[in-house]
């Protein structure tokens, strides 16, 4: 410490000499020492500097140049934390559209119960046309089997068989969008009863 405490003030003395408008600069070499000078060696021009004016105080500091996997992991960090932000952003939008649509929980079951209903009627209606569909069909390859030069019985029988896979699909499709919804609305109440908890009674719940 001493040692460096000697080297700059004789490099100071040195710079005053040189005239008031001397500049200095301190720098770091390969071995971990500090070193001064009046400009800094062009191998050390990446690494982390400082400029001092004469009376040795620091006007100027510049970092040591990032390598490329530092700025590689600098970058992935930015783009992490801007996707991490506009989660957060979008998770604030939901938040006050949900509260904003519902003032307590039995709001949610209603409108679970409602949606639910309404499918499954769409279900209900569904399901008895296949059935009235499989009873048709039924009937018509009977006749087929007794006359199979009926060519209007041939007809209805071949528009009836390519009715029933797209309807018995949808019904299939309901149900899962029934439970899509369960889903849903699950997520909404857990997230309406975190949200309107008092702060007290979630601590009281640990």
């Amino acid at each position: 410490m001493e040692h460096k405490t000697r080297l700059l003030t004789l490099v100071l003395g040195c710079a005053a000499v040189g005239g008031a408008q001397a500049q200095l600069y301190r720098w770091v070499d390969e071995n971990g020492k500090v070193q001064y000078g009046d400009q800094i060696p062009t191998k050390y021009n990446d690494g982390a500097s400082s400029q001092l004016n004469g009376q040795g105080v620091t006007t100027k500091k510049t970092d040591a140049s990032l390598s490329a996997a530092q700025r590689q992991a600098q970058e992935a960090e930015k783009l992490r934390q801007a996707e991490a932000d506009k989660a957060n952003k979008e998770q604030e939008r939901k938040d006050k559209a949900l509260l904003s649509a519902y003032s307590k929980k039995e709001d949610i079951d209603r409108a679970e119960r409602r949606q639910l209903e309404l499918i499954e009627q769409n279900i209900v209606v569904t399901e008895s046309r296949i059935k009235e569909l499989n009873t048709r069909i039924n009937d018509l390859q009977q006749k087929l089997k007794s006359n199979n030069k009926q060519l209007a019985l041939e007809k209805e029988h071949t528009m009836l068989s390519a009715e029933l896979p797209a309807l018995t699909k949808r019904v299939v499709q309901w149900q899962q969008e029934m439970q899509t919804i369960k889903q849903r609305f699950e997520n909404e109440r857990s997230r309406f009863v975190l949200l309107t908890t008092p702060a007290s009674a979630k601590s009281g719940q640990r």
